[in-house]
């Protein structure tokens, strides 16, 4: 699996034997992050045991793109701040989102910070057994993959294991072509420079992250733009609420939310708040912010967001929201969600 992954990340190319890798003479740092006493009883697969400490180990030893092709349920603060490490160091965390075909978070794909990647098959479509959702970043082709394998030969393989490798390649490249790039930057270079995708897949629309990665745009426009949420919070804040911290029946929520512009400065930035579910009722969702410069980060105080939740309202309800950002020919969009 790793000799496979390692494969379409970066074997050599252009020397006529087995495979061209995406990633054009980027280096590979294996880190072994198993054990072979800690196995799956039925299959025999070994358990990721020392997933998060290989992180650390890769970024402490300088590596810029961390590809994880392995992952499950459960959040865990170890998590969250592992790769929040890594990105504060420099160095951008790549994961596969998941071959359970379902829309379940999956970790570490799901964390604040992940470039998370979906896999499709030849045709643009999504793998049948792919994860998708709202934390989706990108999509890549997992179907039918042909890569280096063990002993010193060659396979093909699926998952969502070999679409990230691709993107990690992907974002190796972008890394070697933009030097002053930090990691979220090069993460939403990759992003927003992807195929949309999303005729292909009508029941997926707004599922499958910006699309399929795109290598040619992504080392070739230097003009991308990128706002995106960094911080939200809803409030019950008076006067629309009691300001208990709990989204009620009957209340008006408020929605503060801090944006980051990581890519070219923005000349006209728009964004919209617009409901996907039927619980509740947008009664504020514009932001015409205009003029932003590269890595200026801005909130949303001077037009704050707003919506109703009615008061037959039951409890636990999820509350999914679709941010749309906007621009001249940039246009984009973020889930974000609560719990009514």
């Amino acid at each position: 699996h790793g000799t496979h992954v390692a494969g379409i990340t970066s074997a050599v190319t252009n020397n006529s034997v087995g495979i061209a890798s995406i990633g054009f003479k980027c280096k590979i740092m294996p880190v072994k992050t198993t054990q072979n006493n800690y196995r799956d009883p039925i299959s025999g697969e070994p358990y990721i045991v020392f997933g998060f400490e290989g992180i650390v180990y890769a970024v402490d030893n300088h590596a810029k793109v961390i590809n994880c092709s392995w992952g499950g349920g459960g959040y865990s603060l170890l998590g969250q701040e592992t790769i929040n490490y890594a990105i504060n160091k420099g160095a951008l965390v790549v994961c596969a989102a998941g071959n359970d075909n379902s829309s379940e978070v999956f970790y570490p794909a799901n964390y604040d910070g992940v470039l998370s990647v979906a896999a499709t098959d030849q045709n643009d479509a999504r793998a049948s057994f792919s994860n998708y959702g709202h934390g989706i970043s990108v999509c890549a082709p997992g179907v039918g993959i042909y890569s280096t394998w063990q002993p010193d030969t060659y396979a093909f393989s699926d998952g969502t294991s070999m679409a990230s490798p691709l993107a990690a390649g992907l974002a190796a490249l972008v890394t070697a072509k933009f030097p002053q790039y930090t990691p979220e930057q090069v993460r939403e270079q990759v992003r927003v420079n992807c195929d949309d995708i999303s005729s292909l897949n009508p029941g997926y629309v707004n599922l499958l992250g910006r699309g399929r990665i795109n290598a040619f745009k992504s080392v070739s426009n230097i003009n991308s733009e990128s706002a995106r949420a960094i911080q939200v919070a809803f409030s019950d804040e008076a006067p629309g609420g009691n300001n208990n911290g709990i989204l009620e029946p009957g209340e008006t929520i408020t929605v503060n939310i801090q944006f980051r512009n990581f890519l070219s400065p923005a000349s006209a930035l728009a964004i919209s708040m617009e409901s996907k579910n039927s619980s509740s009722t947008v009664v504020n969702g514009n932001l015409n912010e205009g003029a932003v410069g590269t890595l200026q980060t801005f909130d949303n105080s001077s037009s704050k967001f707003t919506f109703t939740l009615p008061s037959t309202m039951p409890n636990n309800v999820p509350l999914d929201f679709l941010l749309h950002f906007s621009d001249g020919i940039y246009s984009d969009f973020q889930w974000i969600s609560a719990i009514g």
